[in-house]
């Protein structure tokens, strides 16, 4: 369900989302919202491979993961997709799948 605003997942319970409200509290969530920001790349960035370009965040991402959580089992990650519709040109399609366009995870 789209909401207008991300505090209505929080609120009543019409609009109420548990997976959201369980992982964490609205203002923990608006503190990582507000601190995130994604921008189109500089003209002189589009020559640059997009792994390139966001390796130092997905470096930083796993670095924090493995302090916080350690396992006590081999674990396995299946590729996902995430549906999007927009013009970007890494996005994969696989016929296979049920989300057949999207970003490839």
């Amino acid at each position: 369900m789209k909401l207008p605003q991300f505090k209505l997942f929080w609120s009543s319970p019409i609009f109420k989302q548990i997976k959201v409200i369980d992982t964490m509290s609205y203002e923990k969530f608006n503190l990582i919202n507000s601190n995130i920001s994604c921008l189109p790349m500089e003209k002189s960035d589009k020559k640059r491979i997009i792994p390139e370009t966001t390796s130092k965040i997905i470096t930083y991402i796993n670095e924090l993961c493995h302090q916080v959580y350690s396992s006590s089992e081999n674990l396995s990650i299946d590729e996902g997709i995430i549906k999007f519709k927009g013009r970007v040109h890494f996005k994969t399609f696989n016929s296979m799948k049920p989300i057949k366009v999207g970003l490839k995870m």
